[in-house]
C-alpha cells in the first residue's frame, strides 16, 4: 500500500522534502511536480521520487522531448518514533548499481538526510530497530 497519500507533504507532515527549486511535490502523479511514493514495514521505511519537474504530463513512463529538471540535495524530514539504524539511497540514473549509505541525524523525534541527486527516479529507505 502507498502510504505517501496519508503521510506525505506538508498538509501531512508526516514525510516532507525541503529544497530551494521545489515547488510540488506528493502523492501521485502530476505535471511539474515531484511524485512520492511511500511505502513501509515495521523495519524499513522506503520514500520513492519519480521527476516530472519540467514535464507538462504526468506520464513517467512514456518518452518526452526533454529530461526533467534534476535537483541536488533533496533533504528528507521525516518524524520517527524509534532508533534509526540505517539510511540508504540508489538510483539506475547514474549506473552505480548498489545501495549507497547516507548521513543522518535525528533530533527531537525527525529523521533528517539529502538525496544526493535526482534526475528521473531515485529511492531511499531507512531501517530502525
Amino acid at each position: 500500500e502507498d502510504l505517501a497519500w496519508t503521510h506525505v507533504g506538508p498538509t501531512n507532515g508526516v514525510i516532507t522534502l525541503a529544497h530551494e527549486a521545489l515547488a510540488t511535490y506528493g502523492a501521485g502523479p502530476r505535471p511539474e511536480a515531484l511524485w512520492m511514493v511511500l511505502r513501509g514495514s515495521p523495519a524499513v521505511s522506503c520514500v520513492q521520487l519519480v521527476n516530472l519537474r519540467g514535464i507538462d504530463d504526468d506520464r513517467w513512463n512514456v518518452a518526452h522531448e526533454r529530461a526533467p529538471e534534476p535537483l541536488e540535495g533533496i533533504e528528507v524530514r521525516a518524524r520517527v518514533g524509534v532508533e534509526i539504524t540505517g539510511v540508504w539511497w540508489d538510483t539506475p540514473d547514474d549506473n552505480v548499481g548498489h545501495a549507497r549509505s547516507l548521513r543522518y541525524e535525528v533530533k527531537g523525534g525527525e529523521l533528517r538526510f539529502q538525496i544526493p541527486h535526482l534526475d528521473v527516479w531515485a529511492l531511499a529507505w531507512w531501517t530502525v530497530r
